[in-house]
């Protein structure tokens, strides 16, 4: 009887231990794929970054047009 206990003790410890290391090969494959989208999300930031900034000068370029057609209107 105390056996039976004892071996159904060390199954469920067996389960468990299986059960975590599934856990945290699961766990590990996650932060890759954090990681992944982290780099993706910082690449399109930086292109974002660099379309604001082009956006910025050609906003100004335009104003300057502007400026220089008001002047020779006036």
């Amino acid at each position: 009887m105390e056996r039976q206990v004892f071996e159904k003790l060390e199954e469920k410890i067996e389960q468990a231990v299986k059960k975590m290391e599934a856990l945290s090969l699961e766990n590990l494959a996650l932060k890759r794929k954090i990681e992944e989208k982290e780099a993706v999300i910082q690449n399109a930031q930086a292109q974002l970054d660099a379309l604001e900034e082009e956006k910025e000068l050609i906003k100004g370029k335009i104003d300057g047009i502007l400026q220089k057609i008001s002047r020779v209107l006036e």
